[in-house]
């Protein structure tokens, strides 16, 4: 990868001039050190790790075609798992793709029309939490949503699971309760943007446009013989105005809070944050260049995985170090103007529809 330093002088001259048709380039991100700041460009040959090689394998035709739009991203089981919405009018949807192959395995049509924002899964208990309607987040029985896509895949050649087909799950002696656990799961504060599950806690994030939003961090526990779900709310935070996903993760011994701020044309940006107790200690900031960064995931293999519902790629996938090393030491306003400039600018050579 390789690497230009520019001074504060220099960036500032970079915003007022275009470049060059021969210093385009794909700006992976920017860092503040010392007053220096940092401009990675990365080479067109540049290795790919295996994930991002098999996540980029798969072009999500079927989500667009259909005219949905992805909002948040997960890996199960050798699957890529991305929740869609389209509009009040249509009901979510929930795709599944094979990590390896890039193959399109099925989907979910839930019972809802959320805007699915965010979803995130318990590995112990099996549990997939999804954003749902008015404030809640709705919890599915992971177990029994692949026992029935492997029923309906294998014995009435469907891979769509509809829940809102009665006679389909009722002569196969399927019902709804089968997937939805009892759960009264609901931010106290607006509607829920996204979630995310980590350490025996749900993170739930709310959407307040230009105003800073809600996070609050909910104790789980989990009753499997009545199948019940309870969220005992733990704690409250505040977070970026615009902030669309969420995910908490360790690394070396402290653990962090990262989450994605868009809206519209304007190009995206991550913020970090050491997630303390009763607090949040700001790390940085990492300007996307790029439109509609959504739903953010972190892997057990430390793997930043995110998705995007416009723009000119559908997925990224970062290392958590690299990432954490990567943050820029600046405010999120100073990001959002650089990324505006870079917009405006074209850097990179990729060129944005701006009726979106």
């Amino acid at each position: 990868m390789d690497k230009i330093k520019l001074s504060k002088a220099d960036l500032s001259a970079l915003k007022s001039s275009p470049p060059t048709q021969s210093e385009k380039a794909s700006v992976t991100s920017v860092s503040l050190d010392a007053g220096i700041e940092e401009v990675n460009l990365e080479g067109t040959t540049s290795e790919k790790k295996e994930l991002e090689q098999q996540i980029d394998s798969i072009n999500y035709s079927e989500i667009k075609e259909a005219g949905y739009k992805a909002q948040g991203v997960t890996v199960i089981d050798g699957e890529v798992v991305i929740t869609a919405h389209k509009g009040t009018k249509d009901y979510s949807r929930i795709y599944f793709y094979d990590l390896e192959t890039g193959e399109y395995n099925g989907m979910i049509i839930l019972n809802n029309t959320a805007h699915v924002g965010g979803m995130s899964y318990d590995q112990v208990n099996h549990i997939l939490y999804v954003t749902g309607e008015e404030g809640k987040v709705n919890a599915y029985d992971y177990d029994e949503i692949t026992a029935a896509r492997k029923y309906f895949k294998n014995k009435k050649n469907t891979n769509v699971l509809d829940f809102n087909v009665v006679d389909m799950l009722s002569n196969d002696s399927y019902k709804i309760s089968d997937f939805v656990l009892d759960s009264e799961i609901q931010i106290s504060s607006g509607s829920a943007a996204s979630t995310y599950f980590y350490d025996g806690a749900l993170y739930i994030s709310n959407f307040k446009g230009t105003k800073n939003g809600a996070l609050e961090k909910y104790r789980i526990t989990y009753n499997k013989r009545t199948r019940k779900v309870s969220a005992v709310l733990d704690q409250n935070y505040e977070v970026p105005a615009l902030t669309q996903g969420i995910a908490v993760t360790d690394y070396k011994g402290e653990r962090y809070l990262i989450t994605t701020q868009s809206i519209g044309i304007a190009l995206s940006t991550v913020t970090m944050y050491r997630l303390k107790e009763d607090s949040l200690e700001f790390v940085g900031v990492k300007p996307i260049f790029q439109i509609g960064l959504e739903g953010i995931d972190v892997d057990e293999n430390g793997n930043v995985i995110a998705c995007y519902e416009t723009g000119a790629q559908e997925t990224d996938v970062w290392k958590i170090g690299e990432f954490i090393e990567d943050v820029s030491h600046i405010t999120p306003s100073e990001a959002q103007l650089l990324g505006t400039s870079a917009l405006s600018r074209g850097l990179g050579g990729i060129w944005y529809d701006l009726t979106h």
